[in-house]
């Protein structure tokens, strides 16, 4: 394996890990003594969207080749 590939795994992991801890804070009930400093449901969604454009890139670095979207042509044929 490469190193790129190890330390992409690496973040992807971390980030399911982090997205995992978010959704346990998130389902502690609140305590009005002492509220949450910090917007775990914002938090969790930015992450989620991380690990998607990792595990993304993680693909393209398996098959070797670049994730590309599919577009239109004005002539209305798809276009790689």
């Amino acid at each position: 394996m490469s190193f790129e590939l190890i330390l992409t795994l690496a973040i992807l992991l971390a980030e399911v890990g982090l997205i995992a801890f978010c959704r346990a804070r998130l389902k502690q009930p609140p305590d009005p003594r002492s509220p949450r400093i910090l917007p775990y449901g914002a938090i969790m969604m930015m992450l989620m969207f991380g690990a998607l454009v990792t595990a993304a890139h993680t693909v393209s670095l398996v098959t070797g080749k670049q994730l590309m979207p599919k577009t239109k042509t004005p002539g209305g044929q798809m276009m790689r």
